[in-house]
């Protein structure tokens, strides 16, 4: 009985120093994968982070925006400005760089980060142009840059994190029930190291919340508004970014359906859209649309958005990830980029590309359209004797009398200097003389009694076929100086040089 009793000893010895070891070897084992988990969750935030600072870097108030003002007003302050923030988003993408990243999402960066440079030459040449007495049109006109890789190459880093974000935390949900599945089967099977059990279960109960805190945080800290949803439509996830672009707070976020968030007009064909996705689900990423789509906030507000989408099948259930860039900024960058600060008319560049889409019109369809070109008289005086505040006060009336007395139709811009530009799409030589005419009377009758009154001179020319856009154009600026000389205040149109 002896040599049993000593034999169960040590074997139950044996088996609590097995366990023992066991336990140190889970507790060991827990602590390298938890010191692992936080460094790649720092990795990540600091990734995020970093991407985060890049979008900002180059949207409304980054680099871009001091480079076109610098153009614009051609300031010390502005190029300083553009200078440091490019080359702080420079040091941005080299750090973001320095971390192991895989080749798509370098080819991404290594695109970014080319534009970034052609911002910094382009900022250079800028200066340059800037003194050697170039005006901003001019100089606007020779630097030219293409962004847009540089922005689908954002766009896909964000979805790229956001698929991520959703893979990384499927697999985490994995080993964590792994983890407390074999757990309990020790607790049960060892009924007398319950205590040893339940610190573990704890010590994984712990580790797993504290994944799902830095998994959430990685989710928040991507820049875009990201939505999970379900077969049925059903939101179920989402982050911050999500519901303050839409405006809902996080309680209605959770009891509406994706077509909620668009356009009522849309949603019945978005519906049938969604569905077919479903039953043939791929990966759409943002740079692979062509044009943008619309969205409504809880207030009935319609914006423009981007979106990337995607599926993932997570525990046998379809679920769609959409990724939702708000274009907001970006349309009203577009437009400060079109538009002349001052008359906040059409500027030289945008009124170009009309004339342009005028020309191929005319060539498939035939329609004929003209251009009528203004100039004030004698505004250097006005400058002179009142100073440019005045002189600026000026441009905006007779800005206002040329849009508010033209057609519709007629797309009016600043030309440069006292100089203005309209393009009268479907017109020919008479009809837009006739609008010529009833604009300058209406800057005659406008100004008439002021302490210096001020007129202005007009030339008018219709375009003809194969005919190029500066010959059209100087045309027009022919009979307008022909107008000048003949006293002023008059219209001229370019038919064989003879007044109408």
């Amino acid at each position: 009985m002896k040599k049993y009793r000593l034999i169960s000893f040590s074997i139950s010895l044996a088996s609590i120093i097995l366990l023992l070891a066991f336990g140190f070897m889970i507790n060991s084992n827990s602590v390298e994968v938890d010191k692992a988990w936080k460094e790649y969750v720092q990795s990540e935030v600091k990734k995020n982070t970093l991407n985060s600072k890049i979008v900002r870097s180059f949207g409304y108030g980054g680099f871009i925006h001091h480079f076109k003002n610098f153009i614009l007003r051609k300031e010390q302050k502005y190029y300083t400005a553009a200078l440091a923030d490019i080359n702080t988003t420079e040091a941005l993408i080299h750090e973001y760089l320095s971390y192991n990243q895989n080749e798509r999402i370098k080819l991404n960066l290594d695109v970014f980060l080319r534009t970034v440079q052609f911002y910094k030459k382009s900022l250079e040449d800028s200066a340059n142009l800037a003194r050697q007495g170039l005006t901003s049109n001019e100089i606007d006109q020779q630097v030219k840059i293409d962004d847009k890789p540089a922005i689908d190459a954002l766009y896909a880093l964000n979805v790229n994190m956001a698929r991520t974000h959703v893979e990384i935390e499927k697999k985490a949900d994995h080993l964590a029930q792994k983890q407390i599945y074999y757990t309990s089967v020790f607790f049960f099977i060892v009924a007398v190291f319950v205590l040893v059990t339940i610190f573990t279960l704890f010590h994984f109960f712990r580790l797993a919340s504290k994944h799902y805190t830095d998994l959430a945080s990685l989710f928040q800290a991507i820049p875009d508004a990201i939505i999970i949803s379900d077969s049925s439509g059903n939101i179920i996830r989402f982050n911050t970014q999500a519901a303050e672009m839409f405006g809902y707070d996080n309680d209605e976020m959770n009891e509406l359906t994706i077509e909620d968030l668009v356009p009522k007009s849309n949603r019945h064909s978005h519906l049938s859209n969604r569905e077919n996705f479903q039953q043939h689900p791929k990966q759409i990423p943002m740079n692979d649309r062509s044009r943008s789509f619309s969205a409504e906030r809880k207030n009935g507000e319609l914006f423009d958005v981007k979106i990337a989408i995607s599926t993932l099948n997570e525990d046998h259930e379809l679920k769609n990830i959409a990724v939702v860039k708000d274009l907001s900024d970006i349309n009203l960058l577009q437009k400060q980029a079109m538009t002349d600060q001052l008359t906040k008319l059409e500027n030289r560049v945008k009124i170009q590309e009309i004339l342009e889409d005028q020309t191929h019109y005319h060539a498939r369809y035939g329609a004929t359209f003209s251009v009528i070109m203004c100039d004030i008289d004698f505004f250097k005086s006005v400058n002179d004797t009142y100073g440019h505040p005045f002189g600026d006060k000026v441009l905006v009336n007779v800005a206002e009398i040329l849009q508010n007395y033209s057609r519709i139709t007629d797309h009016v811009s600043r030309w440069g200097g006292e100089e203005f530009l309209i393009v009268c799409p479907s017109t020919d030589l008479a009809g837009a003389f006739e609008t010529a005419e009833k604009i300058r009377l209406k800057i005659q009758a406008a100004f008439k009694d002021e302490e210096m009154p001020l007129t202005a001179s007009f030339g008018v020319a219709e375009y003809f076929v194969e005919m190029a856009v500066s010959e059209l154009i100087s045309n027009a600026d022919k009979v307008l100086y022909q107008a000048k000389e003949q006293g002023r205040n008059t219209t001229v149109a370019y038919q064989v040089m003879k007044i109408l």
